[in-house]
C-alpha cells in the first residue's frame, strides 16, 4: 500500500485477510471450548472447524453483502429506467442475482461428533464434499469482491499532493457532433478542478494531456474534442498536449507516458477518470509501467455500482490465470483436507 494503492494484491490482501480472520476465529471458538470442557476429541473438533469454517464465512457476510446486492439491484433499476435495456445495464442485475445466490444457497451445516466417525467418513465423499468446494470457492470470490470494494473506496477517496507536472485525461467517447458525453465531460472538469487548486495552493501549473483517438464513427478524435472543451475552458493552449492514438485505457497509459518522459522524465503524473475507474486505471497504469495518482469525477448514483461490478469484471478477466490457478489450489486444499481427515480419524 506504501508503493502504490493501485496493485491487484491489495484486492488480495484486503480479501485473504477477511478468509484468514474467519479461520482463526472459528479455531479460537474451538480451543476455547475444548479449555473450558476439557472434551476429547479437541484435534477432530479443530479440523472439521476449519473444513466448513469457509462455510460459517457466509453467516460474517451475509449482511454487508445482502446490502451490497441490493444497492446492485435498486440502483440497476434505477439505471434501466434512465439510460434503457441494454446488456451492459443488465449486467449489474445478473450478477447480484448469481452472487446473492451464491451467498445463501450454501448455508452454514455442521458435522455432529456424535454421528460415528464412519458415518462421518462416507458423507464427506458424497454430498459434503460439493458443498466444502462450493463453498469454499464461493468463499473466496465475495472475500475478493469486498477487498476490491475496500481497494476502490480508498482509490476514491485518497488526495494527491498538488504538486503534479501533468494530467493525462482518459477518453470514453464523444457525440457525433464532437462534443464532449457527460461522462467525458466529468473528466475534463476534474482535471481543470484539480489544475486551479494547485494552482492556488502552490502557484504550480501543471500541463494537460488530454488521451484518445479517434473511433470509427467520431468525427473528430477524442483527444481533439476534449483539447477544444478545454480552450473554451480558458485554459491556454501552451498547456495542453494532446495524444491522439489510443483506443484502450492501457493505450492511454502507455502512449501518454511516452510523450511526458520525452518532456519530462521526472514528472509526477496524475490520471483524471471517473470514480469507479481510479483502481483499475491505476492497475493500468501500473502494467503501463508508469508511476501516477487517480482523481475521478463523479457520476449519477445508479450508475456507479453496476459500473463498478463492470470494472471487478474487468479485474478478473484481467487476472483470469491467476483465478483459474487460485481456485486450482483452493479445491486441491479442500479435497486433501476431506482425504487426509478420512484417513487420519
Amino acid at each position: 500500500m506504501k508503493k502504490t494503492i493501485y496493485n491487484y494484491r491489495n484486492i488480495i490482501c484486503f480479501g485473504l485477510l477477511l478468509f484468514f480472520i474467519n479461520i482463526l476465529y472459528s479455531s479460537f471458538q474451538v480451543l476455547l471450548h475444548y479449555f473450558t470442557y476439557q472434551e476429547s476429541g479437541l484435534l477432530i473438533n479443530l479440523w472439521i472447524n476449519i473444513l466448513y469454517s469457509t462455510q460459517y464465512l457466509r453467516t460474517y457476510l451475509i449482511i454487508p453483502l445482502t446490502l451490497v446486492f441490493l444497492l446492485i439491484s435498486i440502483s440497476n433499476v434505477s439505471l434501466i429506467i434512465h439510460e434503457g435495456k441494454t446488456w451492459k445495464n443488465l449486467l449489474g442485475v445478473i450478477l447480484g442475482i448469481v452472487f446473492f445466490i451464491g451467498s445463501i444457497i450454501f448455508m452454514p451445516f455442521s458435522m455432529s461428533t456424535d454421528e460415528s466417525l464412519e458415518t462421518i467418513r462416507l458423507r464427506l465423499f458424497s454430498t459434503d464434499s460439493i458443498n466444502y468446494c462450493l463453498s469454499a470457492v464461493i468463499s473466496y470470490f465475495d472475500c475478493m469482491l469486498l477487498g476490491a470494494i475496500i481497494c476502490a473506496l480508498i482509490a476514491v477517496f485518497k488526495k494527491p499532493k498538488y504538486d503534479k507536472d501533468f494530467v493525462i485525461i482518459l477518453c470514453c467517447g464523444i457525440k457525433k457532433d464532437g462534443t464532449l458525453l457527460p461522462l467525458l465531460k466529468g473528466r475534463v472538469d476534474r482535471a481543470i478542478t484539480f489544475a486551479r487548486k494547485q494552482k492556488e495552493a502552490t502557484g504550480k501549473d501543471i500541463y494537460f494531456v488530454p488521451s484518445g483517438g479517434q473511433g470509427s464513427d467520431e468525427i473528430i478524435s477524442e483527444s481533439q474534442a476534449m483539447k477544444n472543451y478545454l480552450l473554451s475552458q480558458e485554459i491556454a493552449e501552451d498547456h495542453i498536449i494532446m495524444e491522439d492514438k489510443s483506443s484502450t485505457t492501457l493505450e492511454n497509459m502507455k502512449f501518454s507516458k511516452k510523450i511526458i518522459h520525452k518532456i519530462n522524465p521526472d514528472a509526477k503524473i496524475i490520471f483524471s477518470t471517473t470514480n469507479y475507474h481510479i483502481f483499475r486505471s491505476g492497475m493500468l497504469s501500473q502494467a503501463a509501467e508508469l508511476n501516477a495518482e487517480g482523481i475521478g469525477s463523479k457520476t449519477k448514483w445508479y450508475f456507479w455500482p453496476n459500473a463498478f461490478l463492470r470494472e471487478f469484471v474487468g479485474i478478473i478477466c484481467a487476472k483470469i490465470k491467476f483465478y483459474i490457478f487460485a481456485i486450482s489450489v483452493i479445491l486441491l486444499s479442500v479435497l486433501s483436507m476431506l482425504t487426509l481427515y478420512y484417513f487420519v480419524f
